[in-house]
């Protein structure tokens, strides 16, 4: 598959970005393990980010402990464990009244 050959040897850019989250949605466990294993190429927030909302369905130990946590930004540390590996991507918009809306553009008349 090519968006695999693309996360184990690809750069650190918004195509591999890409083919992570295509990976982790659609892939199979092996797609997110090849994910977790490349992960100490990715250095920057985005491409660590979108990694590990593709690897929130693997089990720690081993693949997030031994591949993921040693090469983790500080400021991406306890991503992980809010994901509760549930392999949610996107969440559904918010409910609201229409009604809402419709008065918050009455008060611009």
């Amino acid at each position: 598959m090519h968006a695999r050959g693309i996360v184990e040897t690809g750069d650190d850019n918004a195509t591999r970005c890409g083919a992570t989250l295509y990976l982790g949605a659609m892939g199979t466990k092996d797609d997110r393990i090849a994910i977790a294993q490349s992960f100490a190429t990715v250095s920057s927030f985005i491409g660590q980010r979108v990694a590990l909302l593709a690897v929130q369905e693997l089990h720690y130990k081993p693949y997030i402990r031994d591949y993921v946590k040693p090469y983790l930004r500080e400021d991406l540390k306890g991503v992980y464990a809010g994901l509760k590996r549930e392999g949610v991507y996107i969440a559904p918009p918010e409910q609201f009244p229409l009604t809402s809306v419709l008065d918050v553009e009455r008060d611009y008349e």
